[in-house]
């Protein structure tokens, strides 16, 4: 019995994680491919998650007849929901408005109903392991006179070792207890059995979800489509309901058997809990989503919105989970505490020096950082959980905390901060949740009762590790003359070198990436710079592709500062679509790029696909620009094979597409020769390295695709060559069901 339980939690926290990039991918071509989509799915899996423990929680006050038949009958009804398909009805149809309550809507009806149920298998079958199966095995036990005389004499001495199991025993010295701490006793007399498959089931649950995290950018997501992925996993809930059903089937004839018609509500036999550990169960599992979400969202930035990337952090924080509830001995807090100090301050100089650091190098440092917080956090926590009674309780205040996190990165952070300050105030969240603990736990080493010069100089070592990360979250110097946040990220305008008439700059940055620099003098503000000069794949296309002087139609994805309007001529219609509204207001007021442009200007607001998509007319671009990414983050919808043939319906017979692919981390030329062959149109990489001091120019990689293959051939290329017709490696088209970073990683 107790197998097909542990299996049947297996199940279903191997769906509970699988489903989360699963249902993400699917939305996110229709919400930008922002990396808040993935942040607001977070969230709302969290308050599902809280949901699921409430429903467990709740449950237990019932009858166990009554149980059962609830919990069978809303199988029975989220089966009737599946598979888990979102409908096309809740593509975003208003542009530029926040998506968030959207794609929380979205989310509830799409799986609301079937995550509940998978969030609350958990705590449900471990409080009726607990309650119906290893309490009647322990009763049987007892009554027929235990294993053998030893273990009879420990079960009557409190004093002595409750257990046999080694996992709990921290000394070779098997008659003393090695727990002094009463929260790893599960019952008022010590028997541990009670209650240690139960919280250790809660570590392998999260290695299932762990193992699902793993498998999906590894196995599915390279061979499955997004269709395939949601029809399987809407067959694995068939099976996890039906062993759902069957273990609540168990209980209720367990519970018969033991002459017994309900189960004790929370707090029946068990030791009370001190206010101050009910506000460490919320507070520390609270910083661990807090952390977690906010290093997902720098990693995102820096990269790409995809489930790889989401993976790699949440994979962490659910090892810290196994490795802190598996058993006492793993976490030790002293070791930890050790590793604290230098993880803060490795992140600090990620801070600093992140844009010329490797992409290894850069989650190495994040993720080690986010191991050590974590394991801190839900370290601490396991060290408080409570008896069995109180199990599904202390279940439900973890996910009350971790709802806590998800709410204020995807909801307060937004509404309070002007950049992604969360992350740092994380990490320094971490630090003084681990001082007060520490202080105040009377069992620790290091607890004396009053400050003393140690305590001074921790603190002074972390105030200064604090002063660090705050100075490298502040990115490189200048006056910030602007900044906001969005649902689409952080934005700032920037003044640079105000005292010299030449070099003065005004520079757009999204995070920590440059998105437009133009000169404040008179004389030079028509200049292009950063990645779009006149020796840029972009300049020699505007300026030589069509070059007679007929007016010109030009199709921009991605405004950024509006540098691209300095190559406008009389005549010409340059249309730019801009996600976020508050780059179009910030290129208008602050730049002069746009109002001085001898072009007709055009912006329109929202998701450039999904504009393009409503736009009945086919807008006969001679040129169509690409560069919606943001520094190195991609949206990857954009790069599909749907997009593309989107893209060839809007631009003339004989017209050029420009694809801007500069990144540190990501090869994207054999994504866009895989898309520039599926439409039978020749391709060029244009490497740009003509960059000198006081230009404001960049070097810049772009690819030229059109059906003119005299003109690519035609055009100075400077720097690699290896991405041009003729060369050895492969294409490698994208699809909006299948897209993998793997095979283009540098």
């Amino acid at each position: 019995m107790v197998v097909v339980y542990a299996v049947t939690i297996f199940v279903g926290a191997f769906l509970l994680f699988l489903v989360q990039p699963l249902i993400a991918k699917f939305i996110l071509p229709w919400f930008g491919g922002s990396a808040a989509v993935w942040t607001t799915c977070m969230l709302f899996f969290q308050l599902l998650l809280l949901g699921g423990y409430a429903y467990a929680h709740g449950m237990l006050r019932l009858r166990a007849g009554v149980q059962v038949a609830v919990h069978v009958g809303l199988l029975a009804v989220a089966l009737g929901m599946l598979p888990i398909v979102p409908s096309e009805w809740w593509k975003p149809v208003a542009s530029g408005a926040d998506p968030t309550w959207r794609i929380l809507a979205l989310l509830l009806v799409s799986v609301g109903l079937p995550y509940l149920l998978v969030a609350a298998t958990g705590p449900l079958l471990q409080a009726w392991l607990a309650r119906g199966v290893l309490d009647s095995g322990t009763s049987d036990r007892v009554a027929s006179g235990g294993r053998n005389a030893s273990t009879r004499r420990r079960e009557a001495d409190k004093n002595v070792c409750p257990t046999e199991d080694k996992d709990f025993c921290l000394t070779e010295n098997e008659n003393a207890c090695p727990i002094k701490d009463k929260d790893f006793y599960p019952t008022a007399d010590g028997d541990v059995g009670a209650v240690a498959s139960p919280y250790r089931l809660y570590a392998l649950s999260n290695l299932a979800s762990l193992g699902a995290l793993l498998c999906y950018p590894v196995v599915i997501e390279p061979v499955v489509n997004r269709r395939g992925q949601a029809v399987g996993w809407s067959w694995g809930f068939v099976v996890f309901a039906v062993m759902s059903a069957a273990c609540a089937v168990m209980f209720r004839r367990r519970r018969r058997e033991g002459g017994t018609a309900a189960v004790e509500h929370e707090g029946g036999g068990a030791s009370a809990v001190s206010i101050f550990a009910r506000v460490l169960w919320v507070l520390l599992p609270a910083c661990g989503t807090l952390l977690l979400l906010a290093t997902t969202n720098k990693i995102c930035q820096e990269v790409a919105v995809i489930p790889f990337l989401w993976i790699a952090p949440l994979a962490v924080y659910l090892l810290t989970f196994v490795i802190a509830f598996d058993s006492p001995r793993w976490y030790r807090r002293g070791v930890m505490l050790t590793l604290l100090p230098p993880a803060v301050g490795g992140v600090a100089f990620l801070l600093f020096r992140e844009n010329g650091l490797p992409l290894a190098v850069q989650l190495g440092g994040y993720c080690g950082a986010l191991f050590v917080c974590c394991l801190i956090c839900h370290g601490e926590v396991a060290r408080l959980k409570p008896p069995a009674a109180r199990l599904t309780g202390y279940y439900l205040a973890l996910s009350a905390g971790g709802a806590v996190g998800g709410v204020f990165v995807a909801v307060v952070a937004p509404l309070v901060f002007v950049t992604y300050f969360e992350f740092p105030l994380s990490l320094l969240l971490t630090v003084a949740l681990a001082l007060t603990i520490v202080f105040t736990d009377r069992n620790s080493k290091l607890y004396n009762g009053r400050p003393n010069w140690a305590w001074l100089g921790l603190i002074v070592m972390y105030m200064l590790l604090g002063y660090l990360l705050l100075s490298g979250h502040a990115g490189e110097p200048g006056r910030v003359v602007a900044a906001s946040r969005s649902f689409y990220g952080t934005i700032n305008v920037v003044s640079h070198e105000v005292d010299g008439p030449r070099s003065h700059t005004y520079m757009l940055r999204h995070g920590g990436i440059t998105h437009g620099v133009q000169f404040a003098s008179p004389g030079r503000r028509d200049e292009p710079t950063t990645y779009y000069g006149r020796t840029s794949g972009v300049g020699l296309a505007l300026e030589r592709f069509m070059a007679g002087g007929t007016p010109r139609r030009i199709g921009a994805v991605g405004l950024g500062a509006g540098t691209l309007a300095v190559y406008g001529r009389p005549g010409d219609v340059m249309r730019f679509y801009e996600i976020n509204p508050h780059v179009v207001a910030y290129a208008r007021e602050y730049f002069t790029f746009l109002k001085d442009s001898a072009a007709a200007i055009e912006t329109v607001p929202g998701d450039a696909r999904l504009s393009l998509e409503r736009e009945g007319a086919d807008q006969r671009f001679d040129v169509l620009i690409l560069d919606a990414f943001n520094g190195d983050a991609i949206p990857v919808h954009l790069l599909t094979r749907e997009a593309f043939d989107l893209y060839r319906r809007h631009v003339r017979a004989g017209g050029l597409i420009a694809v801007h692919i500069t990144n540190h981390h990501l090869d994207l030329r054999p994504v866009v020769r895989g898309a520039a062959e599926h439409l039978g149109l020749h391709w060029r990489v244009v490497s740009d390295e003509h960059t000198k001091p006081g230009s404001g120019q960049y070097s810049s990689d772009w690819v030229l695709v059109c059906a003119d293959e005299a003109f690519l051939r035609s055009l100075p290329v400077s720097g690699d060559q290896s991405g041009n017709e003729g060369s050895a490696f492969g294409a490698r088209l994208w699809t909006d069901d299948s897209a993998s970073l793997f095979p283009i990683l540098k």
